[in-house]
């Protein structure tokens, strides 16, 4: 009888114990099966949430957005990268070389602005020069009024012109065509002198080297968009403009008396050039006859610019204002020093014209005044 209870005991704690843990078995599946309905749950509420651009859908059921990466190939990616290098390094040379084009551009006008004051500070220095060794003579006042105040002006017009981005006006452009032949001329003239003379090398040299790269910026802007053959075009359209308008007669009451002015200037020029010639035929020396042409050519071509302006309306503008002044300079050197005399009609002539000049000068400064 103890047997069968003992061995009815022991049949009941191994029964027990495969109950237990078949409960044991049934928690873990449940658990396990709660486990995975949250997963699931989760798992399509974000996609419902979120979208497609989240989580790809399949026929083996959604893909927690974690674990999913589009599906780009490894082509496209390089390609896409290289045109995103290609474009920032683009925008890195743009930017470099538009700073670069900008500094050299301010750079080149900055040296011709510069080179201008020198040529006006160079024919200043001639000025000093002569009246420190000769003293202030009436012959320094001939030279200085006759042949030092017209270029000293015209190199301040111009560097004011390259400040303001004007070089480019057919009004500038013939006034570096006129300082580079007097520049040309007067070198010309100091090598048939007697002795060189430094200041005026000097000074010639500045005008001829300044008044070109002047003229090339006018023509070609400070980029330097052209060539030889931009310049030589203009050189042509340049030259044909200037002798149609010589020969042209003004519309304007006014504008005759400038033509007036420069065809009597002109007849000058013709004068001295045949005295020339006769000199080098005889072997007479040609210095003070040649530094008497490079005078007229200058003092013709701004009587001629006058002329324009004044056929335009122009001489309000205070490049044009300079010019009467400085020309009225000129005509009066003219009418000093004639040979015949200021009771000469050519004498009485210059005295008219010069007045002419500095009257429209100062009307017109002060109007633009008051």
């Amino acid at each position: 009888l103890a047997s069968r209870s003992s061995s009815a005991h022991l049949t009941v704690e191994v029964a027990s114990d495969r109950f237990s843990d078949y409960s044991n078995d049934n928690m873990k599946s449940s658990i396990l099966a709660v486990s995975l309905f949250a997963v699931t749950f989760s798992t399509v509420a974000r996609a419902f949430s979120f979208g497609p651009r989240c989580v790809k859908v399949t026929r083996s059921g959604p893909i927690s957005p974690i674990f999913y990466q589009p599906q780009v190939s490894l082509a496209s990616q390089q390609r896409r990268m290289r045109r995103t290098v290609l474009k920032l390094t683009d925008e890195d040379d743009t930017g470099e070389s538009s700073t670069m084009a900008t500094s050299k551009i301010e750079g080149r006008k900055k040296r011709v602005i510069l080179g201008y004051k020198a040529m006006a500070l160079a024919y200043a220095a001639v000025a000093l020069n002569s009246a420190v060794r000769g003293g202030v003579t009436t012959n320094f006042l001939h030279m200085f009024a006759g042949y030092l105040v017209m270029p000293i002006g015209l190199s301040a017009i111009l560097a004011d012109a390259a400040s303001h981005d004007r070089l480019n006006s057919d009004t500038y452009k013939r006034m570096n065509m006129a300082m580079l032949a007097q520049g040309l001329l007067g070198l010309v003239v100091v090598s048939l002198g007697p002795r060189l003379n430094l200041p005026f090398i000097v000074a010639f040299g500045l005008t001829c080297i300044n008044t070109v790269k002047g003229y090339t910026y006018g023509v070609l802007g400070l980029e330097k968009q052209g060539g030889i053959a931009s310049l030589v075009a203009e050189l042509k359209s340049g030259s044909k403009s200037l002798l149609g308008g010589f020969f042209t007669l003004p519309t304007k009451p006014i504008a005759m008396i400038y033509q007036v002015a420069t065809y009597s200037v002109s007849v000058m020029k013709l004068i001295k050039m045949k005295e020339i010639c006769e000199s080098l035929q005889s072997g007479s020396p040609i210095a003070a006859s040649a530094a008497r042409l490079n005078r007229l050519v200058l003092l013709s071509l701004m009587s001629y610019t006058l002329k324009d302006a004044a056929d335009r309306d122009r001489l309000g503008g205070s490049t044009f204002i300079k010019l009467n002044f400085l020309s009225a300079v000129g005509f009066a050197i003219n009418a000093i020093y004639n040979s015949g005399g200021l009771a000469t009609p050519f004498g009485a002539t210059q005295v008219f014209v010069a007045a002419f000049f500095s009257f429209n000068g100062l009307a017109s400064y002060m109007r633009n005044q008051y």
